[in-house]
C-alpha cells in the first residue's frame, strides 16, 4: 500500500507547487509596474507551464497577446518566442 501512496502524495504536492508557480507568473504578467521584458518572460513561462500541453487553444490566445506586446515593445527575442508559441500551440491542438 505504501508503494501506491507515495506517488499519489508526490503528485498532489507537485500540483500545488505548480499552481503556485502559475499564480506567481500571472501576477508578474499583470503587474504593469514591471518591465516589459519581465512581463514577456512571465507570460512565456505561463504559456509553457500552464497551457501549451493541456489547453493549446488557450495557449494560442495567450501567445497572440504575447506577440502583440512583444511587437509593440520592439523585443525581437520575445517576438520570436511568441511566434514559436503560436506554432507549438497549433501543433499540440492538432491543427498542423
Amino acid at each position: 500500500m505504501k508503494y501506491i501512496l507515495l506517488p499519489v502524495v508526490a503528485l498532489l504536492c507537485s500540483f500545488g507547487f505548480s499552481q503556485n508557480k502559475l499564480d506567481s507568473l500571472y501576477s508578474v504578467w499583470n503587474d504593469v509596474e514591471k518591465s516589459d521584458s519581465a512581463r514577456l518572460l512571465a507570460i512565456d513561462d505561463y504559456i509553457w507551464d500552464g497551457f501549451l500541453y493541456q489547453q493549446p487553444d488557450s495557449a494560442f490566445n495567450l501567445a497572440l497577446v504575447q506577440y502583440v506586446m512583444a511587437k509593440r515593445s520592439k523585443n525581437d527575442e520575445q517576438t520570436g518566442n511568441a511566434l514559436s508559441n503560436l506554432g507549438q500551440s497549433k501543433l499540440f491542438a492538432g491543427d498542423l
